[in-house]
């Protein structure tokens, strides 16, 4: 495992710089080493002064140097690992800011955690005697930007655009910054000799931030970009901030590994899963959830095939269909250690310092021309990666509370193959543009009866009807094989049955996420078969208003 890892100070394998990469950073809160100093001089160097507002902050200078020198953290993010070439996106520690921001002000809380969680931050961030804005003013700042950048952040229709020039980049930002502005900062920073590419990923929510900047001005703007800044760098500083930014110890240690995790998938991705695949997801591991796998492969293939769809031809925009397998044995990296070795060469050994490391890291990933990344993963929205059309789970899913060897097969199915039903209707769905008018139209009619208010669009009705379609499926494969072999015997649970429990676990997984409402409650309304398991009545909330052909 990468904790236990031994590491010495030089010439360290890939591995070894994988490991300590990691464990520098888990040692912010299990090892309470403290990069607070470091963490406000970099924000410093971003042109971040908060918990000040200053007006002679510049934002694009901010998001340019952060992204150069971190590629992590910021609200919009410029990604690059080729020279003269940037993917510009949202980033997912945005997103962990708006579900921690959610939480805090819950109901259940009240208002004084949010502003206890603020009044820490402004003490650990001010910068001698600034003057930093009241929490009252702050509140209403949120007000202004947080609805308009949310509302695009999680919407489920988003525009991607590749092989963008300077000049639509202008237009994306809506004129606020010039051309000539963008390129000056991306040579200043990224020291580039050739006109950038941009490949826009979420161009609404692009679009959106820079007319929230127009709406709010480019001071107001910075200081919340500031502020985002500083929540997601709070998880890197000391253990102190990352328990009040998570609440709770559980929360706070879950939590930051999982940030953990996420930031040595980009940067030491290969290695650091290469080994930890090697040491926990043992072949009896495998075996296990391959047979989850199969019966629920199998039993997709029946129901397509039953509602007169050809399989043959969703194969062939999917060929994925047929290769199911690959999503628990892509686990397994085929490289060895001289390979590994070889492709991490040009990265520096790394240090005690998380900060220090996703500089030197960063450095050496933009230096590397193989991929050094493990498949994308979110665990605020799942447990597996879509690469085109295919998917793979992430290692995390082979721990609890999504997998345990010894649980029973309920929670198997629930939790493990509901990750793996979730993975294969979004392949479907992503796959579904390249196939032919007849099978295109035959699961968008059957997906058409999703649509239940004018705020549902087509594309949104598919995409849930494609889910509910597979969860169905994956629960009518739970029970038909629940006594069989593929799974250890179920105990004795007198009031909680075997089916309650599959949905327990289903809803432990997925309910908790920043969409919950379009992940779960909308996906459990259309399922006929939750509301007979737990015996909803007509006319309440989780009774379905129709039975879909997809759902049934």
């Amino acid at each position: 495992m990468a904790t236990t890892t031994a590491v010495p100070p030089e010439r360290q394998t890939a591995v070894q710089k994988a490991a300590l990469f990691f464990q520098s950073c888990r040692n912010v809160y299990k090892g309470h080493r403290s990069e607070l100093e470091l963490v406000r001089k970099r924000l410093l160097d971003f042109g971040v002064f908060w918990p000040e507002m200053r007006n002679e902050s510049r934002l694009v200078r901010t998001l340019v140097s952060a992204s150069a020198t971190w590629n992590w953290g910021s609200v919009i993010q410029l990604y690059t690992w080729q020279p003269g070439r940037f993917t510009v996106s949202p980033t997912r520690t945005f997103g962990l800011t708006l579900l921690r921001r959610a939480a805090m002000l819950s109901p259940t809380r009240g208002q004084s955690t949010y502003k206890q969680y603020f009044d820490k931050m402004v003490n650990a961030f001010r910068h001698n005697d600034g003057q930093a804005i009241s929490y009252a003013e702050l509140i209403e700042l949120e007000s202004k930007i947080i609805p308009l950048l949310a509302k695009q952040y999680v919407a489920a229709s988003r525009t991607t655009r590749v092989n963008a020039s300077l000049d639509e980049l202008e237009a994306l930002s809506l004129g606020i910054v010039p051309k000539v502005v963008w390129k000056e900062e991306l040579q200043n920073y990224f020291n580039i000799t050739v006109d950038p590419i941009f490949d826009f990923e979420n161009v609404e929510f692009i679009r959106e931030f820079f007319s929230t900047v127009k709406s709010v001005g480019e001071e107001k703007m910075m200081y919340y970009v500031g502020w985002a800044l500083v929540q997601a760098t709070s998880l890197l500083t000391n253990a102190e901030l990352v328990r009040y930014f998570f609440q709770t110890e559980a929360l706070a240690d879950y939590g930051h590994q999982e940030i953990c995790f996420s930031i040595g998938r980009i940067y030491m991705g290969v290695p650091l899963f290469a080994r930890y695949v090697r040491n926990s997801v043992t072949p009896a591991v495998l075996r296990d959830a391959s047979s989850v796998l199969r019966i629920l492969h199998h039993s997709l293939r029946q129901r397509l095939e039953n509602t007169s769809l050809d399989w043959s031809k969703l194969v062939s925009v999917a060929p994925f269909l047929n290769e199911s397998e690959s999503i628990i044995l892509n686990l397994v990296s085929n490289s060895d250690d001289k390979h590994l070795d070889k492709l991490y060469e040009r990265f520096p050994d790394m240090t005690a310092s998380i900060i220090t490391n996703l500089e030197l890291a960063t450095q050496g990933r933009r230096a590397t021309e193989e991929n050094t990344e493990a498949p994308k993963f979110d665990r605020f929205d799942n447990l597996y990666s879509v690469d085109g059309r295919s998917f793979s789970l992430f290692p995390m899913a082979f721990e609890p509370p999504t997998y345990h060897e010894h649980a029973p097969i309920a929670v198997k199915f629930g939790a493990l193959g509901g990750e793996m039903a979730d993975g294969f209707a979004r392949v479907l769905s992503a796959a579904l543009p390249a196939a032919d008018a007849e099978t295109r139209y035959k699961l968008e009619s059957k997906a058409s009866c999703e649509l239940r208010g004018n705020d549902t669009g087509p594309s949104e009705a598919l995409s849930l009807g494609l889910r509910a379609m597979s969860m169905s499926t994956l629960y009518e494969a739970f029970i038909l094989h629940k006594g069989s072999p593929y799974g250890l015997p179920v105990g004795d649970r007198k009031t909680v049955t075997d089916a309650k429990l599959f949905f327990i676990l289903w809803c432990y997984v997925h309910c908790g996420a920043r969409n919950a409402v379009s992940q779960c409650k909308d996906l459990l309304t259309v399922l006929s078969h939750f509301h007979r398991v737990f015996g909803c009545s007509p006319g309440s909330g989780m009774f379905p208003g129709r039975v879909c052909g997809m759902s049934k």
